[in-house]
């Protein structure tokens, strides 16, 4: 699959150390550029830094963890959600560097969808009648295409 935890985790230690620079990656940066099959915790952290820094609320390590923590989630990884948001604060980001962290983040989210509409392009191919016409093969991919995109690809 298309991502990087690493990147993901630049991006969260630099919202934790420097939540003014939200309003530079907010137009940007969803939930859903932070991207596992197996966890969520990226995008909770991300969308309780997000809603703290919208709300003009204090922003460090400590106070997310405790945000975090009293949703009362259970990740399926396991981790201690405290430890774990302290480790982010010691990864090391300049200020200046979020912004291309977050639009690097947000290339691969966007990667990651056009690749789902592919596959599902793909799969309504294969379901079309053998018999055909040519044009009307191409005017359904050209459709698909178009629905599968503008849903997937152009809402943001």
């Amino acid at each position: 699959m298309i991502f990087s935890l690493e990147l993901e985790k630049q991006l969260l230690a630099g919202l934790i150390k420097y939540p003014h620079k939200y309003s530079d990656i907010s137009t940007l940066t969803t939930s859903d550029d932070f991207y596992s099959e197996e966890s969520v915790v990226h995008k909770t952290i991300f969308n309780t830094l997000t809603q703290a820094i919208e709300n003009s609320e204090a922003v460090n390590e400590a106070t997310i963890s405790h945000r975090v923590l009293s949703l009362g989630i259970s990740f399926e990884d396991n981790i201690s959600v405290g430890d774990y948001i302290n480790s982010l604060g010691l990864i090391k980001i300049s200020e200046n560097f979020i912004l291309n962290v977050a639009k690097e983040l947000k290339k691969l989210s966007i990667r990651r969808e056009l690749s789902a509409c592919g596959e599902k392009i793909s799969k309504a191919m294969h379901k079309l009648d053998s018999s055909e016409s040519f044009d009307d093969i191409i005017a359904n991919f050209h459709s698909l295409s178009v629905v599968f995109l503008s849903s997937h690809f152009l809402y943001s």
